[in-house]
């Protein structure tokens, strides 16, 4: 369910227009991260990536996932003309090192990343928020069923 929401969702940022500036890549974090797509703009590969993630139950390494996504858009800057976004989906609270706190949040948002996050289930709101900022950057999902009905929504 959740492969299928993120791969509607890709799709339909492909749809929004923003052609080959756009680009996204995906990290899956659970008791470590891992980068499982690079920054790309070829959609249909990075869906086709995605199909093959299998989902790993377990720990949330939050910090980890976050700074492998930190890295990702670091290095893949076009510079400050473009903007830079982090989608974090979670099932869980940090349950892995040190759950964020303001100054690891810092460190996103002085470097003008702007960072949405999806909670579904069993994640801890003030975790999100911390991260996002801003409640309207929160995103609360009851049930992973759910998940496409949101995208459409908020995406």
């Amino acid at each position: 369910m959740v492969k299928h929401s993120i791969e509607k969702m890709v799709r339909d940022f492909n749809a929004s227009g923003s052609g080959s500036d756009l680009r996204i890549g995906t990290i899956k974090f659970a008791s470590n991260s891992l980068t499982e797509t690079d920054l790309t703009s070829d959609f249909d590969k990075l869906i086709k990536e995605l199909e093959k993630t299998p989902y790993d139950a377990g720990g949330t390494s939050t910090r980890e996932g976050y700074n492998e996504a930190f890295t990702m858009l670091q290095g893949g800057s076009r510079g400050a003309d473009y903007g830079k976004t982090i989608i974090f989906i979670t099932d869980g609270e940090t349950s892995i090192g040190v759950a964020p706190d303001k100054a690891f949040s810092d460190k996103f948002h002085d470097a003008g990343i702007n960072i949405i996050t999806l909670g579904i289930k069993g994640y801890k709101k003030s975790e999100l928020l911390t991260m996002s900022r801003y409640e309207n950057n929160v995103v609360e999902i009851a049930d992973f069923l759910l998940m496409d009905k949101v995208i459409d929504k908020v995406f």
